[in-house]
Formats: C-alpha cells, structure tokens, sequence
C-alpha cells in the first residue's frame, strides 16, 4: 500500500527508488520492475473486466492529457472516463481510456463500443457535457436510455452568453425548476424560462431548446437523485484528481503505462474508501429505480440477470 502510494503520487516511477532510499526503505531495481508490471498487469484486467448486462447511469468525460513520447516530445490526448452507477446503488469506473487524438464521434463510438463488448447492454440514464451528435450516437447503442446533458454546463455557458442582470434571472429560474414537484412542471417551467430570453439570446438559446428534453432528462427519476443526475460532476470530480497527479508528475504523464497505472491504483483507492459503500441517496430510492427499471425493459424481462 505504501508502494502503491508513492507511485500514484511519484513525479516518475524511476524517482520510487529515491523516495523509497528517503525513507531508510530499500528496493532493488528488479524488486521495482517486478511491482511495476503486477500494477499494470491489474490496470489492464480491471479496464477489460467483462461488465454486467445492467447498470442505473452511466457518468461520462472525456478530458485533455499530455504524454512525453519516446523522443522527449509532449503530445497530446483525450482521456475518456466512465463511471457507472449500478443496480446495487454502488459507483465504479468502468473505463478510463486514452485516445492520441482529438475528441471527436469517432472517439466516443470506440468508448461505447468497448462497454458494449464487455457485456453492458441495459441503461437507465447517460450523463455527459454537451458534444455534437452524442445523442444520436448514445440511443444507436442504448435505444431505451435517456440521456441527460449536465446542468452546471448549460449554467456556465449561459453566463459566457448572457449580460449579467439577465443571467440572475436565468439561473434563479433554474434552481427554482431544480425544486419542482414532477417532470411535467419543470419541464414547463424550462421552455416558459427559455422564451424568455430567446429573442434576445437567439443563437444560444435555439440550441438550447433543442437539446430541452435531454437538459430536462432528470426530471423523470425520484426528486431526491435531481441533484446527482443532472451533472456530469462525479465523473469530473475523477478527473479532476487525474489532473492533480499529472501535476505532481510535472504537468504531463511519461508513459501510456505510468498513466494507465496511476488510474488503477485511484480507482481501486476509490473502491476501497470513498465508494465503498452504495451511495446513500440512490440506496433509498433503490426500489423505485428498480421498478422503473423493468418497466421500461419489461420485454427483456426474462432474460435480465440483476438480482433485486
């Protein structure tokens, strides 16, 4: 566990040694070796681990890294990060993949692609930030799932769009649609809020009411899980820690190996104190998210497997 810790939070795996000699610790080079290739030998497992066929949500990021490659050359990525919410109410990563290039459909088709292979084949609910096409992409590959747009960016792009009298206004209207009683009434209360504005904020707010009914998404689940369900923050708040041990790596990761172990060891830290137990909010909504669950796959009904 200290090893573990240490190289999470190392700014190269070649500097364990130094840290370890620090600590009055010895460990030789093949001991090093040895440590290293288990650690990535379980990443690899634990990130290609067949899936259950069933799970609640799916909280989805993808988030810009940079590698030095073999010829000291600083290159840059998108690391995708996927966090499920299962059937028990407990959270997990699913994935966290690297792609060396842009961010873009084809990038996100690959991602849904190796869920899928893994076995992941019913949803309730897909959260992401807004990228073009997601939509359409997301119902190609789970046609019964919702998919909800988080909140916090459709607040923050206001602000950027909007003047600032105008934005009070916006956002309060938001919060008090957050503490609505039923799908029905928020949703209302959003198209009422959007027409509002969007005479003045045309652009903005024609895409916006578009995408009403995946902003709104949220609204049909049990009032208590509206705060989680609307953002993309618990797959952000992961990645958020990914860019904090970047940072302590000297702004960039040295190998794909270093980063694909690093992630492992935050994911198994993860599991094993924070995640440990099934989160309190869902577990109390569990029969309701149940029974929502096979109404809406009620004609897979006899081949589902998840135990209630």
């Amino acid at each position: 566990q200290l090893l573990r810790s240490i190289l999470l939070n190392a700014k190269s795996f070649n500097a364990v040694a130094r840290t370890l000699k620090s600590l009055g610790l010895s460990c030789s080079e093949p001991e090093m070796a040895a440590l290293i290739e288990e650690l990535f030998q379980e990443a690899k497992d634990f990130y290609s681990r067949p899936l259950h066929p069933d799970y609640f949500l799916l909280c989805m990021d993808a988030k810009v890294v940079c590698l030095r490659d073999d010829k000291g050359a600083l290159s840059q990525g998108v690391n995708f990060l996927v966090i499920g919410v299962n059937m028990k109410a407990e959270k997990e990563i699913l994935l966290n993949k690297i792609f060396w290039r842009r961010e873009s459909l084809d990038t996100w088709r690959e991602v849904l692609t190796d869920l899928k292979n893994r076995g992941l084949s019913r949803l309730m609910l897909v959260i992401t930030d807004d990228f073009s096409g997601l939509t359409k992409l997301i119902k190609g590959f789970f046609p019964q799932a919702d998919h909800q747009l988080c909140t916090v960016h459709l607040l923050r792009n206001a602000y950027k769009h909007m003047n600032r009298d105008d934005y009070k206004i916006f956002s309060q209207g938001f919060r008090e649609i957050c503490s609505c009683s039923s799908h029905a009434v928020a949703c209302e209360k959003f198209l009422q809020l959007c027409n509002q504005f969007k005479d003045r904020y045309k652009t903005f707010f024609a895409h916006v009411l578009e995408r009403a009914d995946n902003y709104m998404a949220f609204t049909h689940y049990p009032n208590n899980l509206w705060g989680y369900l609307r953002t993309s923050n618990s797959a952000e708040a992961v990645n958020n820690q990914i860019e904090i041990i970047k940072r302590n790596a000297g702004g960039h990761f040295h190998t794909d190996r270093e980063l694909t172990i690093k992630t492992w060891i935050l994911a198994s830290h993860l599991k094993a104190s924070t995640w440990k137990h099934p989160i309190a909010r869902f577990k109390g909504e569990l029969q309701s998210i149940l029974q929502m669950f096979y109404q809406r796959y009620e004609s897979e009904y006899p081949a589902m497997t998840q135990t209630s």
